[in-house]
């Protein structure tokens, strides 16, 4: 299959007719994708950020049957899935994880889609500015993401303007606006601090930047693959597989992370010491 009927596979969804109406124009979407959960802030130029979000990036397949259909899922190609919380919810085998930046590229188009339809977004009412960040380990693949996410508007209909931004490099545009008090913007900040480091501390990857003098350092970008807290993930993910012979998949694991427990036919195991250890 290629890619242009991949993409219109994707949108065969009415996104009029899905999700919550919006409340305010959508002018501009910042959208991080990232291995373990995708963040998203919306707005405009008058109310400035009035949605934030985020859910797992976390994808799984459903079949559907002329007899049984789910609004919830999203279509791709001839493959139907489920997205966020909702792929989450099925059995451990079907959920397939995001761990590799060919999988960033490859769930681009149903995470985009996820989020338009989570902000309620119609041909009237569409992000003008569509800005991506990627980690700066993988910041060679820029083009092709750029050109994935701006093929998806263009079967849209939607004059869209894509923009991928370094992920360390968005931190320092914010900084240079707001200091240390995003998202109210300061009454006195002068940019006193012009030496600093802004770490990118992710579920997969380790960017790391070196801000000289108020500017970037171009020798001194590093984005580390491998090395975030799926280091973590995996030690727990052994752990939980030798004491109580359970495997589990990436997200599920990165889900008892963030909960401090996991639960077995109903019971709850609290997993707050190996975690602490770990």
């Amino acid at each position: 299959m290629n890619e242009k009927t991949e993409i219109a596979e994707v949108v065969e969804t009415k996104l009029a007719n899905e999700g919550a109406n919006a409340m305010n124009e959508i002018e501009f979407v910042g959208h991080d994708i990232g291995f373990g959960d995708n963040k998203v802030a919306a707005g405009n130029y008058s109310q400035g950020i009035f949605k934030l979000f985020k859910f797992p990036s976390a994808v799984a397949p459903v079949s559907q049957t002329e007899y049984f259909q789910d609004s919830r899922v999203i279509s791709m190609g001839d493959k139907t899935y489920y997205v966020g919380d909702d792929a989450m919810r099925v059995e451990t085998s079907l959920i397939q994880d995001v761990v590799e930046y060919k999988h960033l590229e490859e769930f681009q188009p149903l995470f985009i889609h996820y989020v338009l339809r989570s902000l309620g977004c119609n041909d009237k009412n569409y992000p003008k500015y569509y800005v991506l960040g990627l980690s700066v380990a993988h910041i060679q693949n820029s083009g092709y993401f750029k050109q994935k996410a701006e093929n998806y508007f263009k079967v849209m209909g939607w004059n869209t303007k894509v923009i991928v931004l370094p992920q360390g490099a968005g931190v320092k545009v914010a900084h240079d606006a707001y200091g240390t008090s995003f998202p109210k913007m300061p009454d006195d900040f002068v940019g006193a601090a012009s030496n600093f480091l802004i770490a990118d501390l992710g579920f997969n990857t380790l960017d790391v930047i070196h801000v000289l003098n108020g500017k970037l350092t171009p020798t001194n970008v590093r984005g580390i693959p491998n090395k975030g807290v799926v280091v973590l993930a995996a030690r727990l993910h052994a752990h939980i597989n030798k004491v109580y012979g359970m495997s589990y998949s990436v997200k599920e694991v990165k889900e008892f992370l963030d909960l401090g427990y996991m639960k077995i036919r109903g019971k709850t195991i609290t997993l707050a010491d190996p975690i602490a250890q770990f």
